[in-house]
């Protein structure tokens, strides 16, 4: 019988560039659809201990400036309090119309630039507030927030809107140069900045250590759109929709989103973190959040600077706890 001929495993040339470890830059260029791990794991880099715990708050409202609600209270004490405490805190939301003069005429432009969104790509400027020791940025865009009203009516375009705002929070980081330590986002409106930094920014250095932290102030509100569109609209594949990740009854749940791939989740009390992880009051996320295993309540509080009884402009009378007279009137 001829010899055989021994089989030989076909060698194929590997390119250079899958061994490439070097970071890659952070542009708009660079944000990956689908992040693929680097053959060598790059190592983010630790913060200063010496320097102050850097936290970025992200939400759709804050007192003075816009407000709905009471999420717009806590963005508007919260930061003051936790800037006393020695942190460098800076909160960031839309520029809407209906935000008062005497705010915008006291606004920096600081930079601006797109953001891709589906087929398309959007202008994205930042404008900067200094007020009371605290950085505030808001993001201008008048398509999106140029309308006479906060939430959506006549347009039936919140997830865009507010899938904007989200890539807004992470992209314009490198712009003004401030990357947080603590990204904490704020309802489903700022939800998807948490689902895209876990998803899409994680492979970049400056973003790889940001902790995300969620907070629910209502859960009846959860942003629940068709999947189709938004996968489009933030080039997200099909491998994120899944009950465990983005699917909520075949659809996408941007708060859902958040409470799944943040790296803590918090709620305005102990009693409500309780409630909601309960059929009656879960509003039909219950199982998410009893899932993840923790979610802490955080008390509320009120701004004593704006809710003082002996100096507040609103109340018929002024009274303290010195003298209680006026609070007959009131």
């Amino acid at each position: 019988m001829p010899e055989k001929t021994p089989i030989r495993p076909i060698q194929s040339p590997v390119p250079a560039v899958i061994f490439a470890t070097q970071p890659v830059p952070v542009t708009q260029e660079a944000l990956p659809v689908h992040p693929v791990r680097p053959a060598q794991k790059q190592t983010p880099k630790r913060p200063d201990p010496a320097r102050p715990v850097r936290v970025l708050f992200a939400a759709s409202e804050c007192v003075p400036f816009v407000k709905t609600g009471g999420l717009a209270d806590v963005l508007g004490a919260l930061p003051k309090e936790l800037k006393k405490l020695g942190a460098d805190v800076r909160v960031i939301l839309p520029k809407y119309t209906s935000i008062p003069d005497e705010f915008k005429r006291r606004m920096i432009h600081v930079c601006d630039f797109p953001i891709p969104l589906g087929w398309r790509s959007q202008y994205c400027g930042i404008e900067a507030l200094e007020m009371d020791g605290l950085t505030y940025y808001f993001v201008d865009n008048e398509y999106y927030f140029g309308r006479s009203y906060i939430y959506g009516h006549a347009c039936n375009d919140e997830a865009e809107r507010f899938a904007f705002f989200s890539k807004a929070v992470l992209d314009c980081m490198p712009h003004i140069g401030f990357f947080p330590d603590v990204l904490h986002a704020h309802d489903w409106q700022a939800a998807m900045s948490v689902a895209l930094l876990k998803l899409q920014y994680n492979c970049l250095v400056d973003y790889a250590r940001i902790r995300a932290l969620f907070t629910i102030h209502n859960l009846r509100y959860q942003g629940v759109f068709e999947w189709p569109f938004v996968s489009e609209l933030l080039s997200l594949g099909g491998g994120c929709f899944h009950q465990d990740c983005l699917e909520y009854y075949g659809k996408t749940n941007f708060m859902k989103a958040a409470l799944v791939l943040a790296d803590a989740v918090t709620t305005v009390s102990p009693s409500y973190a309780t409630e909601i992880q309960s059929g009656g009051y879960g509003e039909t996320l219950d199982g998410v959040l009893r899932a993840r295993g923790r979610v802490s309540g955080i008390l509320n509080g009120l701004d004593e600077s704006l809710y003082d009884p002996a100096t507040d402009p609103h109340t018929a009378a002024h009274f303290s706890a010195r003298d209680i007279a006026g609070k007959a009137l009131c």
